[in-house]
């Protein structure tokens, strides 16, 4: 299996496996159907973390989920919002290899952030916590 981002933690261990897919008016059935699709080639996530990102919403199951559970979904309009303005480019416009990218620009902001001035949902999620001094890599094979 091939992914779209892949995030480790200050320790070097995997923390986030994710997708970024440009989808209109995505839900949790669709996002828990696709992440059981992935499970069914992949059967164990090595990561603390798989997330699925679409230009509004991160879904986000801990690594050990069991393949039919429902995401915590948090509306990612504001998230990613900056990064829309900086590229000039409308939510509903980006292209999936550019939203890729601008998820990847995100989870790397996010390894540097202060955790106060993100957004509580996300703290809440302990997604800041696993990438907190961490690294990102693109495309990641597992």
């Amino acid at each position: 299996m091939h992914y779209d981002v892949a995030a480790y933690g200050r320790d070097g261990n995997l923390a986030v496996i994710g997708e970024a897919k440009v989808r209109s008016a995505p839900d949790s059935t669709w996002a828990t159907a696709l992440r059981r699709n992935i499970l069914e080639t992949e059967s164990k996530l090595r990561a603390r973390y798989f997330m699925l990102a679409v230009p509004d919403r991160l879904y986000l199951w801990p690594g050990d989920a069991n393949p039919n559970a429902i995401p915590q979904e948090i509306d990612a309009r504001e998230t990613f919002a900056p990064y829309f303005r900086m590229l000039g480019i409308e939510p509903l416009e980006i292209q999936s290899p550019t939203f890729g990218n601008v998820v990847s620009w995100w989870l790397s902001d996010l390894t540097q952030a202060d955790p106060t001035k993100v957004d509580a949902r996300l703290r809440e999620s302990g997604l800041v916590d696993a990438v907190a001094g961490g690294r990102i890599s693109r495309g990641l094979a597992a």
